[in-house]
């Protein structure tokens, strides 16, 4: 969802919904809340394949942590 802080949506969320409907298997599922801060070292450890931010996000500086995901960035407009 957004880079700084580091927000994700949990499985069971609407978001991990859309996403699953769509074929793509939401890697945060053991959390209380909805939607989590997690850390870069937490989202590196995981190493997802896909990345989606619903906001402004740092796509090249995470890139670095990340060379095998792809990211992508959804404007706020």
């Amino acid at each position: 969802l957004s880079y700084k802080p580091l927000i994700v949506a949990r499985k069971g969320s609407f978001l991990s919904d859309i996403m699953e409907r769509s074929g793509i298997e939401n890697i945060i599922k053991d959390t209380f809340s909805l939607y989590p801060k997690i850390s870069l070292e937490y989202l590196i450890e995981k190493s997802p394949e896909v990345i989606i931010f619903l906001s402004d996000c740092h796509k090249e500086e995470l890139q670095r942590f990340l060379p095998n995901s792809r990211i992508f960035c959804i404007p706020k407009d």
